[in-house]
């Protein structure tokens, strides 16, 4: 199998020569180009996936970390001895948790990204098929 970075940048070379040349090839090379887009896509599931389940273990060690801190700190008296509404609570639990917040996002982006990725590519691999099915018409 196909690294993962090798595929991406195949992946944009042959998207990029798709764009640059969609209306000057013929069915065969349109045939051709379909196949290896959809060949390095499928060297990417992995990525892919990796990329979901990343983002689900990050928010929930987030969310399970802000409800301990939260709790925390709803136990604790504030700088004049009272109990911390569960405002204060909640916001000194994020201050702590910034790192998994940051670690969510960054997550959260890879995957948005495949997600767009697997869309467009998906748009574009109907788009030679509408062309190929224009060409033996």
């Amino acid at each position: 199998m196909s690294n993962s970075s090798n595929s991406w940048t195949i992946l944009n070379s042959l998207i990029d020569d798709y764009s640059d040349n969609r209306t000057t090839y013929n069915a065969e090379k349109l045939q051709e180009l379909r196949e290896s887009i959809s060949l390095q896509l499928f060297y990417l599931s992995d990525s892919f996936s990796e990329y979901i389940s990343t983002y689900d273990q990050a928010e929930h060690i987030r969310k399970s970390k802000m409800a301990e801190r939260e709790q925390f700190w709803r136990t604790q008296k504030d700088d004049d001895g009272k109990s911390m509404t569960i405002a204060e609570a909640a916001n000194r639990a994020r201050i702590e948790c910034s790192e998994e917040v940051e670690n969510c996002k960054e997550a959260l982006r890879k995957k948005k990204r495949a997600e767009i990725v697997l869309t467009a590519v998906g748009q574009i691999l109907n788009s030679i098929s509408s062309r190929l099915n224009m060409i033996k018409n």
